[in-house]
């Protein structure tokens, strides 16, 4: 089965994921966590209805020899037998059982934009309002993406088999523009530096 490492000389710890197979009837992939003894486990949500958790139970040996887990048990493989109608089913979610942190949802291309995105923040109030809006329409959504360790944060980026995704957070451009392609759409916005100094300041006096 195929493992994507984000860089063969990396050790740190960090969350790694990837589903690389949606035939409708089987759904395949991995979930690497942060601890690299822990015993990883998934929830699914179908048509919202939460089943799980799973075990990842699929050796992997990519995982395995390149260090990034200590038995390298963190594949999973899901089917009719574990998610009852899996063929049918329109809206189907994958997320770490531990965090609750979403990595895969099935395509709708009634629902999703065909984009790669990423959003710069800019503001010291972050506009999650405006994340939050968006997330129906793509696939993969992360926001607030500062708040995740570095080896996750490039892997939100460089996610594989997922057209569409929207990624924002508050990190060093410089630091990521490499995992961009040519299609992804970078965007940011600025608020008036008198109204960004009026919020800074309001801030600091209830401290």
């Amino acid at each position: 089965m195929p493992f994507l490492p984000l860089a063969e000389q990396e050790t740190s710890v960090g969350m790694y994921f990837n589903v690389y197979s949606d035939t409708g009837e089987e759904i395949s992939g991995y979930l690497i966590p942060d601890g690299f003894s822990t015993r990883p486990s998934i929830v699914v949500k179908r048509e919202g209805e939460v089943l799980g958790p799973f075990p990842c139970d699929v050796f992997l040996e990519g995982p395995y020899k390149h260090k990034h887990h200590e038995t390298g048990v963190v594949g999973f493989v899901l089917n009719s037998e574990k998610i009852p109608n899996i063929r049918s089913a329109s809206n189907i979610e994958i997320a770490d059982a531990e965090s609750g942190f979403v990595f895969y949802r099935r395509f709708d291309p009634e629902r999703h934009i065909e984009k790669r995105v990423f959003r710069l923040e800019t503001q010291f109030v972050p506009h999650r309002e405006l994340d939050q809006s968006l997330k129906p329409h793509f696939q993969f959504h992360a926001d607030g993406v500062e708040r995740l360790g570095s080896e996750t944060v490039r892997q939100t980026l460089e996610i594989a088999n997922q057209p569409s995704t929207y990624v924002s957070g508050r990190v060093m451009f410089k630091g990521v523009q490499q995992y961009f392609t040519q299609e992804s759409v970078c965007i940011s916005s600025i608020r008036d530096p008198f109204y960004e100094l009026a919020i800074r300041t309001l801030v600091y006096s209830l401290l």
